[in-house]
């Protein structure tokens, strides 16, 4: 795990020093990563200390480690991330978010840390649609502005 954390850090820093981003979050002295704040274990609100924590945070975490500064977490919607990148709100987006071809349009990805499939979840007792057309006259429960 601490040699993929390793090179997931050198491939991060490396495409941020390609962007000319490393000088001024130096400078700056901390590092600002977007996140919605609403999917553990990835980044979540911890209850006690009301900080944003999780998997994606400690990897912000080293990240800022490694170019020796503070980090900043900001808390935005999920659409609201790849906005707020590219107008320089924030540095880089820690969410858990899969790459998609309109993303990868705009955005550079680091080499993905995490694999997930999307899946339909329906109760025990409930059908599985096998077809899109199935769910015609159903009730279906969706995220907006997510993957």
């Amino acid at each position: 795990m601490k040699k993929f954390l390793v090179i997931l850090l050198v491939v991060i820093i490396s495409g941020m020093i390609l962007a000319g981003v490393v000088d001024e979050i130096k400078k700056r002295g901390y590092l600002i990563v977007g996140t919605e704040a609403t999917f553990p274990p990835f980044e979540f609100v911890d209850e006690k200390t009301k900080e944003i924590v999780g998997f994606d945070i400690d990897i912000a975490r080293e990240i800022a480690k490694a170019l020796g500064v503070k980090l900043k977490v900001e808390d935005i919607a999920f659409d609201g991330l790849i906005p707020s990148l590219l107008t320089k709100k924030i540095d880089l987006i820690a969410a858990a978010m899969t790459i998609t071809p309109e993303r990868a349009k705009v955005v550079s990805f680091s080499d993905p840390y995490f694999t997930a499939g999307q899946v339909i979840v329906v109760r025990k007792d409930s059908f599985m649609p096998k077809t899109f057309e199935e769910l015609v006259g159903k009730k279906v429960a969706v995220q907006l502005g997510t993957t």
